[in-house]
């Protein structure tokens, strides 16, 4: 866990911008949403600790907590999370989040990131890679094809959008936030609320145990991570997460004593495992996980 931490931050960022480019995420609009989770102890720490007493979200008024915050795109795939001591309130989390958030510039800075390093290969891997860019949600709608089919940078499509930014019919907190991407991301909600009722009922990400303040965050981490595979696998095959464990409880491992040792075998995956694994683009396990050495006995 202390490994995993002191990565956090690398973490967080090779996982928006893989997601993104593998599973096509739409992510220059992200939602954010806070929950707590709690502690069952008694004390609260010093004031500049993590579990202190706040408002409580599911009601368990007096209780020792952590506010936890998460970046969730349109459909429901948490890219980023944070965690603040228990006595924060929403108020006073929106700017921190907005200085860490994902901005305009950095998208496109990673356009012509991808479009540098599409001038280097050529061939079948050029448009291939070429093709992936232009699909992509994010990062396509910054680039436009020349007549001669080279991508380039649409300076034209980036000068429009700045001309729109803070024009609005309604009231937003985002001054880059246009009147589609609200009303669509209003109707969104339940799919960021879901992420939560998830992360507490399914991950079981409370109450928590550990009591140092690292420990804590790594906790929340690992418990995002599990979420982003979840959600990812959902996506992936339009099949619930219980859904998804009720199929993979049918792939199971023998275990064969002999007198050379034991022979680990899975059995045969049915027809639906096999699609559930392609469509996920994944492989299954193979059919043997431990064969012994021939002819050497068990220790």
């Amino acid at each position: 866990m202390d490994v995993l931490l002191e990565a956090s931050e690398a973490i967080q960022h090779d996982v928006f911008f893989s997601a993104a480019h593998l599973f096509n995420l739409e992510c220059d609009l992200l939602f954010l949403d806070t929950t707590t989770t709690y502690f069952e102890i008694e004390g609260e720490d010093a004031d500049d600790g993590l579990r202190r007493r706040g408002y409580n979200k599911d009601g368990r008024h007096g209780s020792v907590q952590v506010v936890i915050g998460w970046a969730v795109t349109r459909g429901g795939i948490p890219v980023r999370c944070w965690v603040w001591p228990g006595k924060r309130s929403d108020s006073t989390l929106v700017e921190e989040v907005k200085r860490a958030r994902m901005k305009r510039g950095e998208i496109v800075a990673e356009v012509e990131r991808r479009l540098a390093a599409l001038a280097q290969t050529d061939g079948a891997p050029h448009r291939k890679a070429a093709c992936e860019l232009r699909a992509h949600p994010t990062f396509g709608r910054y680039v436009r094809q020349t007549k001669t089919g080279t991508l380039v940078l649409n300076r034209e499509k980036i000068r429009d959008e700045e001309r729109l930014d803070g024009k609005f019919l309604i009231r937003v907190s985002e001054d880059g936030l246009s009147a589609q991407d609200a009303v669509a991301g209003y109707k969104q909600l339940w799919q960021v609320e879901r992420v939560f009722r998830d992360l507490k009922h399914v991950v079981d990400i409370r109450p928590v145990h550990h009591r140092l303040e690292d420990r804590i965050r790594a906790h929340v981490l690992l418990c995002w991570l599990a979420m982003l595979l979840i959600r990812l696998a959902e996506n992936g095959t339009g099949q619930t997460w219980h859904q998804l464990q009720r199929q993979l409880r049918r792939l199971e491992v023998g275990i064969h004593r002999t007198r050379s040792g034991e022979v680990w075998q899975t059995n045969r995956a049915p027809q639906e495992l096999e699609e559930l694994f392609d469509s996920l683009d994944l492989k299954l396990p193979p059919r043997y996980l431990a064969i012994p050495a021939v002819g050497r006995p068990a220790a």
